[in-house]
């Protein structure tokens, strides 16, 4: 989904129309500006006159944006509050007797996506996304997406009493954070680097004795921890097996029923009491199922996957910035 910036200043009547499902824009005063006819004289090589030319700049709001795509509407209905709606169908223009200061018949069906109008300056507002709705362009789209979404995830919080914390700011500086820190983890640990150096590391950071036993001899198991805790009799301790792998981006079933597989034709030479499926890529519903399925045929063999995602967390937690 694509974002787009539109620029109408405090026009009254533009925050009434979202209000009411129709998201406009201007420079489309003249049955002879409706953008599709201007479309249709650029594709047939004619010239464009000088008002035909102006509202050209907004030609994006028809070949551009696409229905689910986000319109933010900065000083609506007042400055230094916007407004943000949900693209929910196709461009169309109005009638002479809709328009609004003789303008804005060029609209799309939407959806509001702010209960409320928010203030440009309220603490869920990243500062990027601040920047971004201050263009002077009539027209222009947000390229990275990242602070509406952060945005649009926080509107509930939207009002609240402000404070002089960073929290926010820092919440969101982390989120952007936990996103990357996969792709780099793969890139910095590449294939045994991962269990060798990194996995070890990390493991001992958290406290736990650690085994590293990659090659012929690992059994299915790159790393074995050893896990103990103060609430059980000394002698109690767990062997977690780790097979572990670096990978970028989405993993297939296939591949991660393979790690599986090698994991448990050790399980008894490793004498684990637990598993541990590790790895700096991300899994979706079907990889995962090959767990649920495991579960089902040998539920005594407990395996844990930690993906991507949640190995950023562990990441973030155990690796401190003077480190």
């Amino acid at each position: 989904m694509a974002a787009f910036v539109i620029r109408t200043t405090d026009i009254p009547g533009i925050f009434d129309e979202l209000q009411a499902g129709r998201a406009r824009i201007g420079w489309s005063y003249e049955d002879r500006l409706d953008l599709r006819l201007i479309k249709d004289k650029i594709d047939q090589g004619e010239a464009l006159d000088e008002h035909e030319c102006a509202a050209k700049r907004c030609l994006g709001f028809l070949t551009r944006v696409a229905e689910n795509d986000y319109l933010v509407y900065p000083h609506q209905p007042k400055r230094r509050q916007f407004t943000v709606v949900q693209v929910t169908g196709g461009y169309d223009y109005s009638g002479p007797e809709e328009r609004l200061k003789n303008d804005f018949r060029s609209y799309r069906p939407c959806s509001l996506e702010t209960p409320h109008p928010v203030s440009s300056y309220d603490r869920i507002v990243p500062s990027q996304l601040r920047h971004r709705m201050g263009t002077q362009a009539r027209f222009s789209e947000i390229y990275d997406t990242r602070s509406l979404f952060l945005f649009l995830e926080a509107v509930p919080d939207a009002g609240r009493p402000q404070d002089d914390s960073n929290q926010p700011a820092i919440s969101r500086i982390y989120s952007d954070l936990r996103e990357l820190l996969p792709d780099s983890l793969h890139r910095e640990f590449s294939s045994v680097d991962l269990s060798r150096r990194f996995c070890k590391d990390l493991f001992e950071r958290m406290g736990y004795p650690v085994y590293v036993q990659e090659g012929p001899h690992e059994a299915g198991s790159d790393v074995v921890v050893t896990v103990s805790s103060q609430l059980l009799p000394e002698d109690v301790e767990f062997r977690v097996g780790v097979q572990v792998f670096s990978y970028k981006g989405n993993i297939e079933a296939s591949a991660l029923e393979d790690k599986l597989n090698q994991l448990l034709e050790g399980w008894d030479k490793n004498k684990l009491d637990y598993g541990l499926l590790l790895t700096t890529g991300n899994c979706g519903e079907d990889a995962k199922r090959v767990l649920r399925e495991h579960y089902s045929n040998e539920p005594c063999k407990k395996v844990r996957l930690i993906e991507g995602d949640q190995l950023a967390d562990f990441f973030l937690r155990y690796f401190p910035l003077d480190y």
